[in-house]
């Protein structure tokens, strides 16, 4: 188990991008404590950069862990932990994904 913060994608983004759409005390957290990234960001990101929707530098996420924010790969343990997040409360399979990362 892993003590810190679990980015979303979503606040990668903003974070490269628009950081002034974080809020104060979500900066503070980010700055003072460990933070991750799943790679399942990675492939959410590539795949709609792939579709034209953000336009991913593959540098990002060696940016990120200059940064100090460290990538959690999805692995076996996750790809079980997988089922357990339900569909009707989180939509996005991506969002499940990076939920039992």
């Amino acid at each position: 188990m892993y003590k810190g913060y679990l980015l979303d994608t979503q606040v990668l983004v903003w974070l490269e991008h628009f950081p002034e759409r974080i809020g104060k005390n979500s900066i503070h957290l980010i700055e003072r404590r460990q933070v991750y990234f799943s790679s399942i960001s990675v492939a959410e990101l590539s795949f709609k950069g792939s579709l034209g929707k953000y336009p991913f530098n593959p540098d990002s996420p060696r940016a990120w862990n200059e940064a100090g924010i460290k990538t959690l790969n999805f692995d076996t343990g996750a790809g079980f932990a997988f089922p357990r997040f339900s569909a009707s409360q989180v939509p996005d399979p991506m969002d499940r994904q990076i939920m039992a990362t």
